[in-house]
Formats: C-alpha cells, sequence, structure tokens
C-alpha cells in the first residue's frame, strides 16, 4: 500500500475512529461498516446529479447550489432509509456517529478520485490539502446531519425537524464550496476551525448526557 493512497484514505480512517470510540455504547463494527460502504456507494449516482445540476445552473453555480443539494441528499436518503429503521439506532449518539460514516464513506472515494486524477506531480498535495479542508469538511456535514436527526428521532418527529436534518448540511456544504471557489485556503480552514468547535460543544454535551442516561425512547 503506497503512502500517497495511505495520505488519502487515513484523514477518514482517524475521523470514523475517533467519533465510533467516542460513543459509549459502541455501534457493532459489521454495522458501521456497512453504513460507511452505503456512503461510497452513493458517490456514483452524485456523479450524475452533479453533472445535471451543472447542465442546469452551470457548474460555477451548481458548485454550491445542485452539488450540495445533490450529494446531502444523498447522505440523508441513506440515514432515513437504512439508519432510522435500524434496531442498533436506538440512543443519540449513533445518529452522529452514523452519520458521519455516511459522510466519510462518501469523502473517501471522492478524496480517491481527486487524489489520483490531479497528476503525478500535484497527487501529495491534493491528498494533504483535501485531507485539511474536504474530509474534515464532509465529516462536519455528518455531525450536523446526526445532530439534526437527534432532534428528529428522539425530541420531536415532525416533517419539519426531518427537513432540517437535509436543510442544515446542505447549507453548510454550499458555503464550504463556495468559500473554495471564491476566497483562499486559509480562510476555508479558519472558518472550518470555528464551524468544529461550535459542533464539537454539541457532540460533548451527548459523550456527557450518555453518562447519566443510559435508555432512550426513539420515537
Amino acid at each position: 500500500m503506497s503512502i500517497l493512497f495511505l495520505t488519502t484514505i487515513a484523514p477518514s480512517i482517524i475521523l470514523i475512529y475517533y467519533f465510533f470510540t467516542s460513543d459509549k455504547y459502541r455501534e457493532p463494527i459489521s454495522t458501521i461498516i456497512k453504513i460507511t460502504f452505503y456512503g461510497v456507494l452513493i458517490c456514483f449516482p452524485a456523479i450524475y446529479g452533479n453533472q445535471f445540476a451543472s447542465s442546469l445552473v452551470g457548474f460555477e453555480t451548481a458548485v454550491f447550489t445542485g452539488v450540495p443539494i445533490v450529494e446531502e441528499g444523498l447522505k440523508f436518503f441513506i440515514f432515513y432509509k437504512f439508519v432510522c429503521n435500524s434496531k442498533e439506532y436506538d440512543e443519540p449518539m449513533d445518529a452522529i456517529v452514523y452519520a458521519v460514516c455516511i459522510s466519510l464513506g462518501f469523502a473517501t472515494l471522492e478524496n480517491i478520485t481527486y487524489v489520483y486524477n490531479s497528476g503525478a506531480s500535484a497527487a501529495m498535495y491534493v491528498a494533504i490539502l483535501r485531507g485539511l479542508t474536504a474530509v474534515p469538511a464532509h465529516a462536519l456535514f455528518g455531525l450536523t446531519m446526526g445532530l439534526m436527526f437527534i432532534n428528529y428521532s428522539f425530541i420531536k418527529k415532525s416533517n419539519h425537524n426531518l427537513l432540517m436534518c437535509f436543510i442544515y448540511p446542505a447549507l453548510m456544504h454550499g458555503v464550504y464550496n463556495f468559500l473554495g471557489v471564491h476566497t483562499n485556503v486559509f480562510i476555508v480552514i479558519i472558518i472550518l476551525i470555528i464551524t468544529w468547535r461550535i459542533q464539537l460543544s454539541k457532540f460533548r454535551n451527548f459523550k456527557e448526557l450518555q453518562k447519566i442516561q443510559k435508555n432512550y425512547k426513539k420515537l
């Protein structure tokens, strides 16, 4: 296994491991792998969805409109279809773990595609750059989707809360892509760090909740 390939996939593996091990009542490895693989699979319909969006509004506009809708919509579909109905999905932290796995499954194949299509001279640079930007961004979108699904699954099962599970990560994805096109990498990284700090504080609240509450009622 080459250093380039390891550099390409390592950020996703590290982030999945972090969220997986942060769960006090850890999910079955087999389920984690399956849900992550579903995230990989949606890369293929995303290609055609992104192409269709580009044909409607042009590539430069689709990058921060149609592309986030397509990609976050597919992640949302996987969560709603395969996670919400799973018996393993029985506590709030699970929503975050599974949503992050879906996002990082997607990000891993996307990353491999970008890196190995960038040319031999630029490949390592692209792998490192995307490991600091695109991969953490997809994990952030997954974390946000998971936080929203907690509202839907454990607090109030309404159409509004379900819609927010898609809207919030799609908006974040759109802003990220817009900044990536119209600003520079340093601004993108600063915004990512700030947003990560905000969302991780919410994530840590659920970690603390696990210490005092074991049983939850999924709606």
